[in-house]
């Protein structure tokens, strides 16, 4: 089993009068250095830290630096106090070069502003992504598993289908509410270049989470099986469940045909439509060409493709 702690050197001088919330008053100082503070199992630890807070009898101030994973992490904030309690506040986060602990790990650039509230059970987040700029590793993903039914799967004959987990639907009295806009963010790996913007809601309570809001792709290209092609549109829209929405364009140009793919449908469920100018292919011709077959090839081609 492994431990994740925190550590670091505090140098504090804090006084506290009364032991209400609502009246109490808090001063001084705390100052943390060399610290390491892990954050959550998907993002890591932030190490070689500085954390400074200064508190006043009506706000609380926080400057923290420090290192996560190969990049670097600085927040600025303010936060208002009622006697003991957090009312809100404001912080800029600037972001360089942090990449997540997952299978992808992306870089991650941006400039983030946060607008905080706190109004009885519930905290609302105003969150602005401004000069955002993912790249993906191209060594990302995993080699596609041997054909057929994994050694470890059992097959078994019964009464009755399985069971289908139903969709939770978003928090009718959400404890958490977070808005964001994301301002024009470059996405880069090998295989797509394009740029994202879109507005997001989510909500939270103790059982499930909602969103709502679209994401667009502006522009860009796609790379599918050596061939580079346009993204016309590329729209997920979430409309209350975590299961968004597609509509999604690509376009490839051969020297007698244009090749145009669609994703409609859930995420969960998606939808593949293939068309061309001029028309007159079938399906299966259209699949062998976006596989990687070519107009006019021979029929080899195209079952190979």
């Amino acid at each position: 089993m492994i431990t994740h702690r925190s550590a670091g050197v505090l140098d504090a001088d804090v006084s506290i009068k009364g032991f209400d919330p609502r009246t109490s008053k808090i001063a001084g100082e705390l100052h943390l250095v060399d610290a390491r503070v892990p954050i959550a199992p998907t993002v890591g630890t932030l190490r070689d830290a500085k954390v400074d807070i200064t508190i006043h009898e009506h706000d609380l101030k926080i400057a923290v630096k420090g290192k996560l994973g190969a990049g670097t992490v600085v927040l600025d904030g303010a936060i208002a106090l009622d006697g003991a309690s957090l009312t809100g506040g404001e912080a800029k986060l600037t972001l360089r070069k942090v990449s997540p602990i997952g299978s992808i790990e992306p870089v991650i650039d941006a400039d983030v502003s946060a607008k905080l509230a706190h109004v009885g059970m519930r905290w609302t987040a105003d969150l602005v992504v401004d000069n955002g700029s993912v790249k993906l590793p191209n060594n990302s993903g995993e080699e596609l598993k041997p054909v057929g039914a994994p050694v470890d799967m059992r097959f078994t004959t019964g009464k009755g289908g399985a069971k289908i987990a139903a969709v939770k639907r978003p928090p009718e009295h959400p404890i958490f509410v977070v808005n964001v806009v994301f301002h024009d963010t470059r996405i880069e790996s090998e295989d797509v270049r394009t740029v994202i913007r879109g507005k997001l809601a989510l909500t939270a309570d103790t059982a499930n989470v909602g969103v709502v809001g679209t994401i667009e792709g502006v522009r860009g290209e796609l790379t599918l099986f050596d061939r580079r092609y346009k993204i016309v549109t590329a729209f997920v829209s979430f409309d209350g469940s975590t299961d968004p929405g597609l509509d999604i364009q690509i376009v490839y140009n051969f020297p007698s045909v244009e090749l145009i793919t669609r994703v409609t449908g859930r995420l969960s469920k998606p939808k593949l439509e293939l068309t061309s100018i001029p028309g007159g292919y079938t399906r299966s011709q259209l699949l062998g060409f976006l596989l990687g077959g070519e107009p006019g090839g021979d029929n080899r081609q195209r079952r190979r493709a």
